[in-house]
């Protein structure tokens, strides 16, 4: 990847904020490669995500749809909760993958080291 400076001068002058705009991605994309949360954190996003969809529900409500902002609120709220629940279930389907992945292992490996002829109990 080349420095994001050097990606801006290669859009013409016309398109300079839209090179800014890619440079940004780009070097957002670099940075996350890598990136890394500790596990307390990681675990909680969901959680966080949740609460802060709630939040910005609870303040477009408040503020009543009388207010041009208050759809914003309501709906970056709304996106916020489907952005949650939507992460939580690729968790938990990932991590069941995950576990019957391990125990279909450890049953092969089971089976793998019993002895011809000897009845195990698995």
């Amino acid at each position: 990847m080349g420095n994001p400076s050097e990606l801006v001068m290669q859009f013409p002058s016309s398109r300079r904020i839209t090179g800014h705009f890619v440079a940004a991605i780009i070097t957002i994309v670099h940075v996350s490669n890598i990136m890394w949360l500790p596990t307390p954190i990681y675990e909680r996003v969901p959680q966080l995500l949740l609460l802060l969809g709630v939040l910005f529900m609870s303040s477009g409500i408040y503020l009543s749809f009388d207010y041009e902002l208050s759809y914003f609120y309501f709906g970056a709220g709304f996106a916020c909760c489907m952005l949650s629940l939507w992460v939580f279930s690729v968790r938990l389907r990932n991590r069941k993958a995950r576990r019957s992945e391990q125990s279909s292992h450890v049953e092969q490996h089971s089976i793998d080291n019993s002895k011809p002829g000897v009845e195990t109990n698995v």
